[in-house]
């Protein structure tokens, strides 16, 4: 980049939390898995009873002494009812770790850079004739339309589809947006 004039600055990424709960796009999904997890946890306490039952019947039925039910077929059904027990009370854990997960916060990288790419144009704007943005993020607009009204050439780079809406009213020849796939293309010309 330096060879061909750019200087390089590099920042810190802040990371900052984020409770997934409390975010207007996550707040239904949430609570869905909340509302299906807890669902889930009763289904799972219903499904241990009735085999807590089942075991109580067995017991009787061996109490009988069927000659139909041999020890082994008894002891057979017993291990497995005891294995489903046992599963479901580790998957009862397995979604209250889940659940406890969810209401923990999450990080997520948190730049500034549109921020401090505005000051930075905007403090250097006497050493440039065009600035080249390589981000479609509307936050940029206002910045783009101030660099025109001010004489400056602004090109705009962006990802197919990861372009702002806002940018669409401008009708100036000091502006220009190219996608990415575009780009190799647009230089050519």
């Amino acid at each position: 980049m330096e060879k061909v004039g750019f200087s390089v600055i590099s920042k810190e990424v802040k990371w900052t939390p984020v409770l997934l709960n409390q975010q207007n796009h996550f707040k239904e999904v949430v609570k869905k898995l909340f509302d299906v997890l807890d669902n889930v946890k009763n289904t799972n306490s219903e499904l241990s009873n009735k085999l807590y039952v089942l075991t109580r019947k067995i017991k009787k039925l061996q109490n009988l002494e069927e000659e139909n039910i041999s020890e082994e077929e008894l002891k057979e059904i017993f291990e497995l009812i005891e294995g489903l027990d046992g599963d479901l009370k580790n998957l009862n854990i397995d979604i209250g770790n889940l659940q406890d997960s969810l209401k923990k916060p999450a990080y997520r990288r948190k730049c500034d850079f549109d921020v401090e790419i505005t000051r930075d144009a905007l403090n250097m704007i006497d050493s440039y004739d065009t600035l080249l943005l390589f981000s479609g993020d509307g936050d940029y607009f206002a910045l783009t339309e101030d660099l025109i009204k001010k004489g400056k050439k602004v090109i705009l780079v962006f990802a197919e589809g990861h372009k702002g809406k806002e940018y669409n009213s401008i009708g100036n020849s000091l502006f220009y947006a190219c996608s990415v796939d575009n780009l190799e293309n647009s230089i050519k010309k």
